[in-house]
C-alpha cells in the first residue's frame, strides 16, 4: 500500500461509484457512459499519483492468478446456483442455449457491464474502502483481512445499490421479492467479484467471473434480468 495519505480527491471516487451504480440500477446504458469511465481512470490514477497497479489495472496473467480465478469461478457457481433456484429467482427452465449464444452473452456481459461494474466498484470504490481501512485502523491489518472486510464493505454497497432493477416478464417472485432477493444475490455475488479482484490485484478476474456469472443467470438459470 502507498504511505502518502488519502488525498481530497479521493473522496471523489468513491462518489462517482456510488452516484453511477444509481443510474446503472435503471439499467439503462449508453456508450457515453462508457468512455467517461475510461477517462475517469485516467484521472483517477495520475490524479491520486498511486499508479495502475494499484487499481488493478494490470493485464499481466500470472499463473496462481490463473489458479485462484478457476477456484473462485467454481465456488461461486457452487454457491449461487443452488441460492438462485431455491429462491426462486429464475424463470421456469427451458432449451439450453447454443454455444454461440453463451460466447456472445458472455462478451457483452463482461465488456459492457462487467468492466463498468467492476472499474467503479472493485477498482474504484473497494480500492477506496481498503485504502481507508489500513490508514483509520488502530492496530496494523493485514493484507487478507484488509481485502475480507472491505470486499464484504462494498458487496453489501453493490448489492443494495441494485435495488432499481425490477422483475422482468416471467419472473416467479413480485415485485418486492424480486428486489429483496436481488440485492441478496447480488451482495454474494458481489463478495466473490471482490475476492476475486482483491486476491489477485487484477480487474480482468473480477470482469470476467462478473460476465460469467450473468451469462450463467440469464442464459442457463433464466433470470429475468434485461440484457445487455
Amino acid at each position: 500500500f502507498p504511505s502518502h495519505d488519502i488525498q481530497v480527491f479521493d473522496f471523489f471516487l468513491v462518489l462517482t461509484c456510488l452516484g453511477a451504480m444509481i443510474l446503472f440500477s435503471s439499467l439503462h446504458f449508453d456508450f457515453a457512459s462508457f468512455i467517461s469511465v475510461h477517462l475517469f481512470i485516467v484521472v483517477v490514477m495520475y490524479g491520486t499519483g498511486l499508479g495502475r497497479e494499484h487499481f488493478g489495472y494490470s493485464f499481466q496473467v500470472r499463473l496462481m492468478d490463473l489458479r485462484y480465478y478457476l477456484k473462485i469461478t467454481a465456488i461461486a457457481c457452487i454457491v449461487l446456483i443452488p441460492l438462485t433456484l431455491g429462491l426462486q429467482f429464475n424463470r421456469p427452465l427451458s432449451g439450453i442455449p447454443s454455444p454461440m449464444e453463451i460466447v456472445t452473452y458472455l462478451i457483452l456481459f463482461s465488456f459492457r457491464v462487467g468492466v463498468m461494474e467492476e472499474i467503479l466498484f472493485r477498482s474504484g470504490l473497494m480500492v477506496f474502502v481498503r485504502d481507508s481501512l489500513y490508514r483509520w485502523q488502530k492496530a496494523p491489518q493485514s493484507q487478507n483481512q484488509l481485502v475480507i472486510m472491505s470486499t464484504v464493505i462494498t458487496a453489501i454497497i453493490f448489492g443494495v445499490f441494485h435495488f432499481g432493477n425490477n422483475p422482468g416478464d416471467g419472473s416467479l417472485l413480485s415485485e418486492l421479492e424480486f428486489k429483496a432477493v436481488y440485492i441478496f444475490l447480488g451482495s454474494i455475488a458481489a463478495t466473490f467479484y471482490g475476492l476475486a479482484f482483491g486476491e489477485t490485484n487484477r480487474l480482468w478476474c473480477s470482469v470476467f467471473l462478473h460476465g460469467l456469472i450473468d451469462t450463467t443467470a440469464v442464459l442457463l438459470l433464466k433470470v429475468p434480468l434485461t440484457a445487455p
